[in-house]
C-alpha cells in the first residue's frame, strides 16, 4: 500500500512455497503476477502450506530493501455468506 500510494511497485514475486528440505522457490504455490503472465500454473493455498512473504523495493542502480518471512497457512474462524472459510497466516 505504501509503495502504491507513491505510484511505485516492486517487480518481483511476493512469495513462494518452501519444501520439506527448505529448498527455495518451490511450488506448487506462489504469489506472483509474473507467474500468471508466463503461463506458470500454481495451486491455491491450503492449510498446512508454508509460504514466504517477501515485499521489497529496488531503485535501479541505487539501493534495494527486501523483508523476508515464512508464514504457515491456517484456517480462520471467519467465513463468508456462502460458508467458505478464510485463511490466515501464522508467522
Amino acid at each position: 500500500h505504501a509503495l502504491w500510494k507513491d505510484g511505485l511497485d516492486y517487480r518481483h514475486g511476493t512469495g513462494h512455497g518452501v519444501g520439506s528440505y527448505l529448498n527455495v522457490h518451490e511450488g506448487p504455490h506462489g504469489i506472483s503476477a509474473s507467474s500468471r503472465n508466463k503461463g506458470i500454473e500454481t495451486t491455491g493455498l491450503v492449510p498446512g502450506m508454508l509460504v514466504t512473504n517477501e515485499p521489497g523495493y529496488y531503485k535501479s542502480g541505487e539501493f534495494g530493501i527486501r523483508i523476508e518471512n515464512m508464514m504457515l497457512v491456517k484456517e480462520s474462524q471467519s467465513s463468508v455468506d456462502n460458508g467458505k472459510k478464510f485463511f490466515r497466516f501464522q508467522t
